[in-house]
């Protein structure tokens, strides 16, 4: 992370017509790490930046894909009866929002599962 924040730091100062300036600190980790505004940020500056700021807008997926951690009944692969049943077990993320498609995961799960102890859900649900 760092290596990657000391690169976007070397495009910004290279940047056309003389750079995009200079980073912006927050004040209370410019204080901790006794940095001046120009000077260049310590890499322990950059990685307290990572940790506090450091975030996604998007809904982490496939962290345990079916395939790789999970087989096509969404069984842990070596791990006796524990399944994964929610958006990890993407392939890939779905283009659009998560939420349908996690929604389908955990409900197609369910019907594994009552059909893996006979129970046939069209009669439980109606």
């Amino acid at each position: 992370m760092i290596a990657v924040m000391r690169r976007a730091l070397e495009i910004a100062k290279a940047w056309p017509g003389g750079g995009l300036g200079d980073p912006v600190i927050p004040p209370h980790l410019a204080r901790a790490h006794g940095h001046e505004a120009g000077s260049e940020p310590s890499d322990e500056l950059l990685e307290d930046m990572a940790r506090h700021y450091a975030l996604t807008v998007y809904h982490e997926t496939s962290t345990c894909r079916i395939g790789e951690v999970v087989d096509p009944r969404l069984r842990v692969h070596g791990i006796e009866a524990l399944r994964v049943a929610d958006a990890s077990v993407m392939p890939n993320v779905v283009s659009g929002n998560t939420n349908a498609a996690t929604i389908m995961i955990g409900e197609k799960a369910a019907e594994m599962i009552a059909t893996d102890h006979g129970v046939h859900l069209h009669e439980m649900v109606g």
